[in-house]
Order: structure tokens, then sequence, then C-alpha cells
């Protein structure tokens, strides 16, 4: 009798090891509510700046150069655009700015990633980066071993790096 629970229980426990223990190779998942300094090349233009953005589409894109974007602060929220620079702001739907624009290109990266993260996606991150798609674009999202963000690309048309990274919430 003693035999057939020492088998049983034996069994329970390689069954439930089994069930939890397997995961993604890598273990890790990418952390999507972070602020952090950045540098990037859009369409053959230096940019640099600061970026904050959470897992709910909240994205805020502070620029410091070139000279001429030095001080616009983009924000999307609950739909809505807001290009600001000192008193000046304007306010759009978030369809107005075109597909392709820098802040767009971020919030679509990031979007897709979110989904990725949430249970919505089909993988995780191989060899640190996420191989993502979102409105014909294709995405690269590199990681580093904690999850952070280190990088996004996205077809010949935008590369940035980010830097003093840090997770919120």
């Amino acid at each position: 009798m003693a035999r057939k629970v020492i088998c049983a229980l034996c069994v329970f426990f390689i069954f439930t090891a089994v069930l939890c223990g397997c995961g993604s190779g890598s273990g890790k998942t990418a952390v999507t509510d972070f602020s952090a300094d950045f540098t990037a090349v859009y369409r053959e233009m230096n940019l640099s700046g600061t970026i904050i953005a959470d897992r709910h589409g909240l994205l805020s894109v502070a620029l410091d150069s070139p000279e001429t974007l030095g001080g616009v602060n983009i924000s999307y929220k609950n739909g809505e655009t807001e290009l600001r620079r000192e008193d000046l702001i304007c306010t759009a739907d978030e369809g107005y700015l075109p597909e392709k624009s820098f802040p767009r290109m971020i919030k679509n990266a990031l979007s897709a990633l979110n989904s990725e993260v949430n249970g919505e996606g089909e993988y995780a991150p191989q060899n640190g980066k996420y191989a993502l798609e979102k409105d014909g674009v294709n995405y690269e999202v590199f990681l580093d071993e904690n999850g952070l963000i280190t990088k996004i690309t996205a077809e010949n048309e935008l590369e940035i790096e980010f830097t003093e990274i840090t997770k919120n919430g």
C-alpha cells in the first residue's frame, strides 16, 4: 500500500514539475513600463531625447535634438496625440500623425511588443529580441538580460537605442 502511495506521489510531483517547468528558453519577458534616454536615426535624421512608455499605450517622447526640434514633446494618451513646444499645444486624434512618423513608429513597435508580452503573442524572445509586425512594418525589439528594451529597429527607416533605462511601476 505504501509503495502505491509513494509511486502515485512521485508521478504527481513529476507531472507537476513538467507542467510548471516548461517555459520559454530565455525565461525573460520584456519590460514595457519604462523611461529612458534615447538616440535615434530616423530616415537619415539624428534625434535624441527622453521617452516614457507603459503597457497601457501611454507614450511621451521629448526631443532634445536636432536643435530645430529641441523642446518638442509628443504624447499619446487615450487615443489622442498632443504635440507641445513651450506655450504652443496642438491636440488631435491619434490617427492624425502619419503611420511612418517617428513617434507613431515607436508607438506601434511598443504596441506590438505589449501584445506579445501580455499573452496575445505566439512566442518568446529569440536570442534577446522580438521580431514583430504592426501595420505592415517589421520591427525588431532588442532586450538586455533583465528584459529592458535596449534597441528598436524598423526596416531601414528607424533605429533607436535606449540608455539610462528605468523600469517604471
